[in-house]
């Protein structure tokens, strides 16, 4: 195997992390928490449907202690989503910032080495444009992306896992439509 060969994606992303990627990782598993604490109300609205419609013809039958209880759950996974969210883009904001700190760092330790020639073959803006703009692209990407893009993958996969336990017919219909979307 090559080791020179450079890394890609995620796994470039870690390793550009160096001693932040324990931040990195708990936001983006907090980010799945969040995917999964996101689905909870659904599951709430459809058991409560169930219950209702169960009960259609006569409400008096309906349960009402069944009907708050999700909805008290609903609520409150409503607010574990906030809370939930909150962490994770506060960890992820914290390893943004301390990960472009120590790439700005090694980028003024790897400048103090180079020839006075180099600085004066190259405009002040290109320089400042390096350690102030690049660099600051990346802060946008592990910030906001990262616990964005674990939740916007990880909760339609929740979803269909979901309809197919409720009902696989129903699930294939739904990723057919898909399907026929894309």
């Amino acid at each position: 195997m090559d080791t020179n060969k450079r890394k890609t994606g995620l796994a470039r992303l870690i390793e550009i992390a160096g001693t932040k990627r324990r931040l990195l990782i708990g936001a983006m598993l907090l980010a799945v928490i969040t995917a999964v604490v996101q689905f909870v109300p659904i599951i709430a609205v459809y058991n409560i449907l169930i219950k209702l419609a169960e009960h259609a013809l006569d409400p008096s039958l309906i349960d009402k202690a069944y009907i708050w209880l999700w909805s008290y759950i609903a609520l409150g996974a409503f607010f574990a989503f906030g809370v939930l969210t909150f962490a994770s883009l506060m960890l992820s904001h914290i390893a943004a910032f301390n990960i472009l700190y120590e790439i700005r760092m090694q980028l003024a330790q790897k400048m103090v080495r180079l020839p006075l020639g180099f600085f004066s073959r190259r405009a002040s803006g290109e320089l400042k444009k390096i350690m102030s703009d690049d660099v600051e692209r990346i802060e946008l990407f592990i910030a906001h992306h990262i616990p964005d893009i674990v939740t916007a993958v990880l909760f339609p996969l929740i979803l269909v896992s979901y309809i197919f336990a409720v009902d696989w017919r129903l699930a294939i219909i739904v990723l057919a439509v898909l399907a026929m979307a894309f």
